[in-house]
């Protein structure tokens, strides 16, 4: 079918919207379905106009939630009076849990996507790391523990996904490797459910190749600074082992998050130098079209989307190979991927392309080469495409 109207779901607790790289995606799609013609509503909380620019602001219709939690009953009552009041076709749910989806289905005959914006059960391994820091001795007490936690965790979070799975009529992953890892953990009566396809998260496409002139000795870390995924001390550490041998390149760190104190005391015990961390930003153009490196250290990754921003301007992503969506980005589209989480392998590869200003030049020839696959033209495609097989129930 096509729909008429369109409601987004987001995640009050990520609030204010303009926050991250899903509220862009909602962004992108919202202004590519508006200008087919599409009504776009968007539920969201302290949603930020003034990060958001002019030109998307006025490509959905903006709903304050009243909750701070999806899981609430009052947050699916309140969808689902949003539903009635704009005739609403097809919901989709970025991200979050909606623990209460009966009550939004009683309400509305609409069909309900979900979108997983991460790599799939992903809360697994957060809750592993944090567990794996506070508890650095492998005594036996302690790996007993440890998988009793793994166990414990694995039941709950597959108890969560089951439940949405069942909820929902189609369930939306980054790419193929997610799906049918998906699969395999799901079991076979999901997979003949047929629910979960793969649809990419667009990012934009500036319309002129990235001005290679403008490029600085400069390696980049754009992101939330947080411990059990993205894993910033890793790049400390390798920087240390390289800043004596390239004293004129130097290690920007732009975003912010819990774990800033510790990685500056961290950067200061060891003793490094022309590390800046740069706080947070809405925008990380000016950064990107500095570095000629972007460096992601993370212990897992759903797609990445600094990874894609990077590639449009001409910075060459070097990550570890942590999920399928990093290895979709990098090894089809241009960079380089590290074994998993080989510090001195991530030192190597990154001093290769500091020393070789022609290696870097080639990898950005293929990444140019590649640079429309994720735009936001494909991923409205699909989407529309995942639309003409959904139908309202009766």
């Amino acid at each position: 079918m096509q729909p008429r109207n369109i409601l987004f779901l987001h995640n009050p607790r990520r609030a204010p919207f303009s926050y991250g790289g899903i509220e862009r995606v909602t962004l992108m799609l919202a202004e590519w379905f508006s200008r087919r013609g599409i009504g776009v509503y968007v539920i969201a909380n302290a949603v930020d106009m003034e990060a958001i620019p002019e030109h998307q602001r006025s490509a959905a219709v903006w709903l304050p939630t009243p909750q701070r939690k999806m899981s609430y009953s009052d947050y699916c009552r309140y969808a689902g009076e949003c539903c009635r009041k704009w005739d609403i076709d097809v919901v989709i749910c970025q991200g979050g849990y909606l623990r209460r989806m009966e009550i939004l289905r009683r309400m509305t005959d609409a069909p309900i996507v979900y979108c997983n914006h991460s790599q799939p059960f992903w809360e697994i391994v957060r809750s592993l790391a944090g567990y794996d820091r506070t508890h650095r001795h492998l005594t036996p007490l302690y790996l007993l523990s440890r998988a009793y936690k793994q166990w414990k965790t694995r039941r709950r979070v597959m108890r969560r996904y089951r439940s949405m799975y069942r909820s929902v009529d189609s369930y939306v992953l980054l790419c193929e490797g997610y799906v049918r890892e998906f699969y395999d953990a799901m079991g076979a009566a999901a997979e003949a459910e047929g629910k979960a396809v793969a649809i990419y998260n667009p990012a934009a496409v500036p319309d002129a190749l990235p001005d290679l002139s403008r490029k600085q000795r400069r390696l980049l870390f754009v992101g939330r600074l947080s411990y059990s995924d993205k894993r910033v001390d890793r790049l400390l550490q390798v920087w240390s082992r390289l800043q004596d041998e390239f004293a004129d390149w130097s290690l920007d760190i732009v975003g912010d998050g819990e774990e800033r104190g510790e990685l500056e005391r961290m950067a200061a015990e060891l003793g490094l130098r022309r590390v800046t961390f740069c706080g947070a930003t809405s925008d990380p153009s000016p950064w990107y079209d500095r570095a000629s490196i972007l460096c992601q250290t993370s212990s897992y990754e759903g797609w990445g989307m600094v990874l894609i921003e990077a590639q449009q301007h001409g910075a060459i992503p070097v990550a570890f190979d942590c999920s399928a969506g990093v290895r979709e980005i990098v090894g089809r589209c241009g960079g380089v991927l590290v074994d998993s989480f080989d510090l001195d392998a991530y030192a190597d590869a990154l001093r290769r392309l500091m020393s070789s200003d022609e290696e870097r030049a080639r990898i950005v020839e293929v990444i140019n080469r590649n640079r429309a696959r994720y735009g936001i033209e494909r991923s409205g495609e699909s989407w529309m495409r995942l639309f003409a097989t959904l139908d309202r129930r009766s």
